[in-house]
């Protein structure tokens, strides 16, 4: 399952090009608005469907997104009956090897794709649609005020109650003192040294990996030092 920004983004197509090269995707499901009501409200993703050990031929895609009411809490919640057309234009294949007909989808949400054009559109699958949206003119596609207002208060209120946790951790100090062991220096491999995590922040205010020699050590005539969590006490 992916989020739609990864269908598009610079780097989309490099991975689907390699993801097509070395698996069969077969088969491509563009998710109903507000899937993820109420956790993630405003998330658009896909479901995306492959089969490793050959290359891809043909992507078939389903539109379940263009034109369908957003997904609601109350009003219109995510039922089985919105994937029922896609079950059956899927076919009972789990590879998606089943012979298909852009045809078993009454609305023309069924289409099917050829590698080459995938190609063409430099792998990035965002780009095959054929609806034309008409839900943004439809005030009945709208979330209702109150629904509004019930979700961003909810967001709200989570987002208060973990920050109230911090706050009570930091009036207290616990998960923020770290208390030097007494006898830490007297463990430490030969040529260590304690240091204070202050000492080891560069100019640069971050970590940032040295070079490493073959002994797997850092150089230490190296200008920055490595640092990793398991040494930090």
């Amino acid at each position: 399952m992916l989020p739609d920004n990864c269908l598009f983004e610079d780097q989309a197509g490099e991975v689907f090009k390699i993801l097509t090269e070395d698996c069969a995707l077969h088969t491509v499901l563009r998710l109903p608005r507000g899937t993820f009501t109420p956790y993630s409200q405003g998330v658009k993703a896909n479901v995306i469907f492959f089969t490793k050990g050959y290359a891809t031929e043909t992507v078939w895609i389903y539109d379940a997104r263009t034109n369908v009411p957003g997904i609601t809490k109350k009003d219109r919640p995510l039922s089985k009956e919105h994937f029922a057309e896609f079950e059956k234009c899927y076919g009972k294949d789990p590879n998606g090897r089943e012979k298909r007909k852009a045809s078993d989808s009454r609305g023309d949400r069924w289409r099917s794709f050829p590698i080459s054009a995938v190609k063409e559109r430099e792998f990035k699958l965002d780009g095959f649609k054929w609806l034309k949206e008409e839900s943004l003119e439809d005030s009945d596609d709208l979330l209702e005020p109150e629904e509004l207002v019930t979700e961003a208060l909810e967001e709200l209120e989570q987002a208060v109650a973990g920050l109230g946790r911090v706050l009570k951790l930091l009036e207290n100090g616990s998960g923020f003192r770290w208390e030097r062991r007494k006898d830490m220096s007297e463990k430490l491999p030969e040529g260590w040294a304690e240091a204070e995590l202050t000492e080891a922040i560069g100019p640069g205010g971050v970590f940032v990996d040295g070079d490493w020699v073959e002994s797997k050590d850092q150089d230490p005539a190296g200008d920055v030092r490595l640092i990793q969590l398991a040494d930090i006490r």
